[in-house]
């Protein structure tokens, strides 16, 4: 008899395709599912962002290496979000603020002047 919910990925299943934005300790059952802090996933798939952003679809995790074209004021921030040691990987909140930093990928005019017209807009 066929179920309708055979053809839903379970939490066990998962969706294969997404294994590669996987950091990995999540595959090294040595170090536990658990290591690092809780942001220090998302983190890490957010590094798999940037990488695609600036060039292309992320064909293996491997690639995450090679820098290829991530603007050279955004690498030591991306580097820090693809290391490999979960405890290191900074939180969202120090992310931002070392990429606003002097000489920082998002110390820039554009990013300045939409922070502005947020805080305009939440004092309205």
């Amino acid at each position: 008899m066929y179920s309708a919910q055979e053809d839903i990925p379970t939490a066990a299943k998962g969706f294969p395709e997404l294994d590669r934005y996987d950091p990995p300790e999540r595959n090294d059952l040595s170090r536990g599912r658990n290591s690092g802090e809780k942001w220090s996933a998302d983190m890490w798939r957010l590094g798999c962002l940037i990488w695609e952003v600036f060039n292309g679809s992320l064909p293996r995790s491997a690639s995450l290496r090679s820098l290829g074209k991530i603007p050279k004021a955004l690498v030591p921030h991306y580097c820090e979000l693809v290391g490999a040691n979960p405890k290191i990987r900074p939180n969202p909140a120090r992310f931002l603020l070392n990429c606003r930093g002097p000489k920082g990928f998002m110390n820039n005019g554009f990013v300045e002047t939409n922070l502005f017209l947020e805080e305009i807009q939440v004092s309205l």
